[in-house]
């Protein structure tokens, strides 16, 4: 994806959220599509180590997102028979994912608003999880995203995708198709 220095936000007058644009938005789909890749092969790693049809797993998977399928593999890896460098590279590529998980959450649960550097966005919103509440987007400190970081952040994750499955094809842990 290539982008545009003059990327200029529109700010709605009747809702006072700014509109992302196109581009923003074809990366914002890209690293929700990856992260959707990931859990498959999550799914496909939880068949070869249970022995079951994917069928299987994916019915029992099926009401949990990208958290819950990251933690039932994690903790099913601790609960089977397999090689400790192979549990580790599992874990490495699960882990270099999860760094992206919070970015990935707010792709797809926020609004974002112009960041603080010059041609950026950040999300906008509040998190009232664990009983505290946090209102994100209003600190000029807070994590603001180019166009071309979030480019960046979505071929890192097609990288590690990538080279997941080649792994889990090499050590016998992808599913057949």
């Amino acid at each position: 994806m290539e982008a545009s220095a003059n990327l200029g936000h529109k700010r709605t007058r009747k809702t006072g959220i700014y509109e992302v644009r196109p581009k923003h938005l074809a990366v914002f789909g890209a690293i929700v599509r990856h992260f959707a890749r990931h859990e498959y092969l999550m799914q496909g790693i939880m068949c070869a180590l249970l022995k079951v049809p994917f069928s299987k797993v994916t019915l029992l998977t099926s009401g949990l997102g990208y958290s819950g399928k990251r933690d039932a593999l994690l903790s099913l890896l601790r609960d089977v028979e397999i090689e400790e460098n192979t549990r580790d590279r599992v874990r490495s590529f699960v882990g270099e994912l999860h760094k992206h998980n919070q970015l990935r959450d707010h792709v797809a649960h926020s609004m974002w608003k112009e960041g603080t550097r010059a041609n950026s966005i950040k999300p906008i919103g509040a998190d009232a999880r664990q009983g505290r509440a946090k209102f994100i987007g209003h600190d000029p400190t807070e994590e603001d995203y180019l166009l071309d970081e979030l480019v960046d952040v979505a071929n890192e994750l097609g990288r590690n995708f990538d080279s997941f499955r080649n792994f889990l094809d090499s050590v016998g842990l992808m599913r057949p198709e």
